[in-house]
């Protein structure tokens, strides 16, 4: 992740996404897929689970200073259209704009899609102690829950 070449710093951080999901029990399907099935675009990595339900996760790697909405986006319409993930992970060694996560709560808030975003300094969170990711995605959880909150349908 220090290396100063940036192609060998992304692929060190989709491999570090892959860890994560290990630990977590989720199955690696592959990486770096680019084909019809993904309309042509790069998708970093795929995982798969059955605990409890069947999910699929999209992981994409962003080692850059900033990911924008658009970047967020792109992933979301991926899931939606191509991969037909649960999940959609994004991971950065920076941060996302203000506006990258004001869509991912909309998103959220409106489908059935799950988006966790994981920054820089979360990064350094879970490289202190790698278990720290099981708390960090549960912490993440509980907060989409809040967001997909549903009170209207509930007869008092």
């Amino acid at each position: 992740m220090k290396s100063p070449d940036k192609h060998v710093k992304g692929k060190a951080l989709e491999l570090l996404a892959i860890y994560f999901t290990r630990l977590i029990d989720l199955d690696f399907k592959g990486w770096r897929t680019r084909s019809a099935d993904t309309g042509g675009a790069e998708v970093d990595v795929i995982v798969e689970g059955a605990r409890l339900i069947f999910s699929r996760w999209q992981i994409q790697a962003k080692n850059t200073k900033t990911v924008r909405l658009d970047d967020v986006a792109k992933e979301v319409g991926l899931s939606l259209i191509f991969i037909y993930s649960n999940v959609v992970m994004l991971v950065t060694t920076g941060d996302f704009t203000s506006d990258a996560y004001q869509y991912v709560d909309h998103i959220m808030k409106t489908s059935n899609l799950n988006v966790i975003l994981l920054n820089g300094f979360e990064l350094k969170e879970i490289s202190q102690d790698p278990t720290r990711v099981v708390s960090l995605l549960n912490r993440k959880a509980k907060r989409a829950m809040k967001v997909k909150e549903r009170t209207d349908y509930f007869v008092s």
